[in-house]
């Protein structure tokens, strides 16, 4: 039985998981493997994961001295509805806490993540904050607080 189709509406955001091939925790400093994503295009997800995965696991397996499979198996990922404001936020979280969870850092701030490494509500030129997060205060420290 071969798997099913993603459902990719248009206008969602993305969650995107990535496993270590064998549940090896294989990433623990520098790297992230939560995203949340919203393309432009749904229809071009994945392709842009198809590219995220080949390019991280060839610049991780380097970095690493492995070969072979890098990530376990295809990226898992459920839409979120453009005005889900509530899973937005509960899903920024789990993101940032699951490095916290792990066991790998004792707080949220992440020097690998946007989330505490910039003072600013703006974007990067590489990634945005959601707006479901910038609704919840003025400043990073108040969004943070909420």
């Amino acid at each position: 039985m071969g798997r099913g189709k993603r459902q990719l509406p248009e206008g969602c955001s993305f969650p995107i998981t990535l496993r270590c091939n064998s549940r090896a925790f294989l990433i623990a400093r520098g790297v992230r493997r939560d995203l949340l994503l919203q393309p432009q295009a749904a229809r071009e997800l994945p392709r842009i994961m198809h590219w995220i995965g080949w390019y991280s696991a060839m610049a991780l397996n380097r970095l690493t001295g492995r070969c072979g499979h890098f990530w376990e198996a295809r990226y898992f990922s459920t839409p979120i509805e453009p005005g889900d404001s509530r899973r937005v936020l509960a899903t920024l979280r789990t993101i940032h806490a699951n490095p916290k969870a792990a066991g790998v850092r004792k707080g949220f701030h992440d020097p690998t993540s946007n989330y505490g490494h910039d003072e600013r509500l703006e974007a990067d030129g590489l990634s945005e904050w959601h707006p479901a997060f910038l609704a919840l205060a003025t400043t990073l420290e108040g969004c943070a607080r909420r």
